[in-house]
Protein backbone atom coordinates (compact mmCIF):
# COMPACT_ATOMS: atom_id res chain seq x y z
CA UNK A 1 0.00 0.00 0.00
CA UNK A 2 1.13 3.64 -0.74
CA UNK A 3 2.06 6.11 0.96
CA UNK A 4 -0.44 9.30 0.57
CA UNK A 5 1.24 13.24 1.90
CA UNK A 6 -0.85 16.03 1.51
CA UNK A 7 0.01 19.68 0.95
CA UNK A 8 -1.61 21.79 2.95
CA UNK A 9 0.01 24.75 2.49
CA UNK A 10 2.65 26.37 0.32
CA UNK A 11 4.66 29.52 1.91
CA UNK A 12 5.51 31.41 -1.10
CA UNK A 13 8.84 33.55 -1.44
CA UNK A 14 8.60 37.05 -1.35
CA UNK A 15 10.45 39.27 -3.74
CA UNK A 16 10.32 42.43 -5.47
CA UNK A 17 10.51 42.70 -8.96
CA UNK A 18 12.40 45.56 -10.53
CA UNK A 19 12.23 46.34 -14.55
CA UNK A 20 15.45 48.09 -16.34
CA UNK A 21 15.23 49.83 -19.45
CA UNK A 22 18.70 50.22 -21.47
CA UNK A 23 20.51 49.53 -24.19
CA UNK A 24 24.07 48.50 -21.75
CA UNK A 25 25.51 45.10 -21.82
CA UNK A 26 24.75 42.97 -18.66
CA UNK A 27 28.05 43.46 -17.36
CA UNK A 28 27.65 47.59 -17.83
CA UNK A 29 24.54 46.98 -15.99
CA UNK A 30 26.12 45.52 -13.06
CA UNK A 31 29.11 47.89 -12.65
CA UNK A 32 26.31 50.99 -12.70
CA UNK A 33 24.40 49.47 -10.21
CA UNK A 34 27.67 48.47 -8.26
CA UNK A 35 28.70 52.28 -8.54
CA UNK A 36 25.42 54.22 -7.68
CA UNK A 37 24.14 52.03 -5.07
CA UNK A 38 26.86 50.47 -3.63
CA UNK A 39 26.14 46.82 -4.33
CA UNK A 40 28.58 44.63 -5.43
CA UNK A 41 26.88 42.24 -7.99
CA UNK A 42 29.03 39.38 -9.72
CA UNK A 43 28.83 37.30 -12.87
CA UNK A 44 27.44 34.24 -11.92
CA UNK A 45 28.60 30.72 -13.18
CA UNK A 46 25.31 29.58 -14.40
CA UNK A 47 23.46 31.22 -16.89
CA UNK A 48 19.92 31.23 -17.11
CA UNK A 49 19.01 28.31 -20.42
CA UNK A 50 15.71 28.78 -21.32
CA UNK A 51 14.34 26.14 -24.30
CA UNK A 52 14.98 24.28 -27.34
CA UNK A 53 16.92 26.82 -29.00
CA UNK A 54 19.96 26.99 -25.94
CA UNK A 55 19.05 30.64 -25.01
CA UNK A 56 21.17 32.09 -22.33
CA UNK A 57 20.49 35.20 -20.09
CA UNK A 58 23.19 36.50 -18.37
CA UNK A 59 23.07 36.62 -14.64
CA UNK A 60 24.84 38.71 -11.61
CA UNK A 61 24.33 37.88 -8.03
CA UNK A 62 24.93 39.43 -4.88
CA UNK A 63 23.73 37.66 -1.52
CA UNK A 64 25.33 39.03 1.78
CA UNK A 65 23.72 36.47 4.39
CA UNK A 66 24.09 38.21 7.57
CA UNK A 67 22.38 40.89 6.19
CA UNK A 68 19.51 39.33 4.48
CA UNK A 69 20.43 40.34 1.49
CA UNK A 70 19.76 38.30 -1.56
CA UNK A 71 19.50 40.03 -4.95
CA UNK A 72 19.73 39.01 -8.78
CA UNK A 73 20.28 40.79 -11.72
CA UNK A 74 19.04 38.76 -15.29
CA UNK A 75 18.78 39.44 -18.87
CA UNK A 76 15.18 39.32 -20.36
CA UNK A 77 16.79 38.93 -23.64
CA UNK A 78 18.62 36.72 -26.11
CA UNK A 79 18.83 37.35 -29.82
CA UNK A 80 20.24 34.52 -32.10
CA UNK A 81 20.42 34.49 -36.17
CA UNK A 82 18.26 31.89 -37.69
CA UNK A 83 19.95 29.82 -40.65
CA UNK A 84 18.43 29.83 -43.93
CA UNK A 85 17.17 26.50 -45.84
CA UNK A 86 17.56 27.87 -48.76
CA UNK A 87 21.26 27.64 -50.74
CA UNK A 88 23.54 30.56 -49.52
CA UNK A 89 22.68 33.78 -52.18
CA UNK A 90 24.78 37.03 -52.00
CA UNK A 91 21.44 39.01 -50.91
CA UNK A 92 19.89 36.83 -47.98
CA UNK A 93 20.15 38.72 -45.20
CA UNK A 94 20.38 36.17 -41.69
CA UNK A 95 17.28 36.98 -39.79
CA UNK A 96 17.41 37.62 -35.94
CA UNK A 97 15.13 35.83 -33.65
CA UNK A 98 14.60 36.96 -30.00
CA UNK A 99 13.32 35.46 -27.05
CA UNK A 100 12.82 36.35 -23.34
CA UNK A 101 12.75 35.32 -20.41
CA UNK A 102 9.10 37.01 -19.30
CA UNK A 103 7.73 36.89 -22.49
CA UNK A 104 4.95 39.13 -20.86
CA UNK A 105 7.14 41.89 -20.50
CA UNK A 106 9.37 42.12 -23.40
CA UNK A 107 9.79 45.56 -23.43
CA UNK A 108 12.09 45.04 -20.26
CA UNK A 109 15.38 44.71 -21.21
CA UNK A 110 16.85 43.42 -17.01
CA UNK A 111 15.44 42.39 -14.11
CA UNK A 112 16.30 42.85 -10.59
CA UNK A 113 14.95 40.05 -8.27
CA UNK A 114 15.28 41.29 -4.75
CA UNK A 115 14.48 38.22 -2.47
CA UNK A 116 12.59 37.90 0.51
CA UNK A 117 13.27 40.50 3.13
CA UNK A 118 16.36 41.77 3.08
CA UNK A 119 16.99 45.45 3.19
CA UNK A 120 15.43 47.97 0.74
CA UNK A 121 18.08 48.90 -1.15
CA UNK A 122 16.22 50.53 -4.28
CA UNK A 123 13.03 52.76 -4.25
CA UNK A 124 11.47 54.84 -6.73
CA UNK A 125 13.20 57.66 -6.15
CA UNK A 126 16.62 55.89 -6.00
CA UNK A 127 16.23 53.73 -8.93
CA UNK A 128 15.29 56.97 -11.21
CA UNK A 129 18.95 58.79 -10.11
CA UNK A 130 21.00 56.01 -11.88
CA UNK A 131 21.76 56.25 -15.67
CA UNK A 132 19.20 54.21 -17.26
CA UNK A 133 16.68 55.14 -19.90
CA UNK A 134 14.29 54.08 -17.47
CA UNK A 135 13.85 51.79 -14.22
CA UNK A 136 10.93 51.28 -12.07
CA UNK A 137 9.09 48.17 -9.48
CA UNK A 138 6.86 46.01 -11.94
CA UNK A 139 3.44 45.80 -10.34
CA UNK A 140 2.34 42.25 -8.64
CA UNK A 141 -0.50 41.71 -10.93
CA UNK A 142 1.93 41.86 -14.01
CA UNK A 143 4.48 40.24 -12.30
CA UNK A 144 5.22 36.55 -13.98
CA UNK A 145 4.31 33.32 -12.42
CA UNK A 146 7.47 32.49 -9.43
CA UNK A 147 7.84 29.34 -11.23
CA UNK A 148 9.68 31.27 -14.48
CA UNK A 149 12.01 33.11 -11.85
CA UNK A 150 13.62 29.92 -10.37
CA UNK A 151 16.84 29.86 -11.81
CA UNK A 152 18.81 26.90 -10.00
Amino acid sequence: MGKHYLLESVAEDTFDLWAIHTSLVPYQVAFTLNKYFQTSFRRHRKAVLLGPKKATFERFHWEVPSKGIHMELVSNRYSYEEKSQAGFSLFDIPKTKEVYLAPKLNTVDYFILQYGSSLSIFSEETIRSAPFEMAYKVALDEQPTELNLIFD
